[in-house]
């Protein structure tokens, strides 16, 4: 398996446990100790994502370049919101947050598929 492969399934994994402890944290069970987790993983994603993007770029398929883009863009207004919440308590942030949290989930599941996809069509 390729790198950029590994890197989209530790992606994919971290929203889903990005997602988990964003409900923990909340809920607010143990929110002193997930809090800081759930902003190392985010900031982890944002990196990979940059890197899974940077390669999607080389790609020549015009639609994995736009959702890669996208994805980044969302990823990038995800770690400003969630960082925006650590001085403002305001219920649209946490809101917001959790919305686009679903919205890179499913963005991320179809890029994942159309990947995979693409790569056994080639084979």
């Amino acid at each position: 398996m390729k790198t950029v492969g590994i890197v989209g399934i530790l992606i994919f994994l971290g929203i889903i446990i990005q997602i988990i402890l964003g409900h923990v944290a909340a809920n607010g069970f143990y929110k002193s100790s997930v809090i800081p987790i759930h902003i190392i993983i985010g900031i982890l994603g944002l990196i990979l994502i940059g890197y899974e993007t940077f390669y999607a770029l080389k790609s020549n398929k015009n639609y994995i370049k736009i959702l890669n883009v996208i994805a980044l863009i969302l990823v990038i207004i995800q770690v400003g919101i969630g960082l925006s919440m650590i001085e403002s308590e305001a219920e649209i942030l946490t809101i917001m947050h959790q919305a686009n949290a679903y919205i890179l989930f499913i963005l991320l599941a179809g890029i994942g598929y159309l990947t995979f996809k693409g790569s056994r069509s080639v084979e």
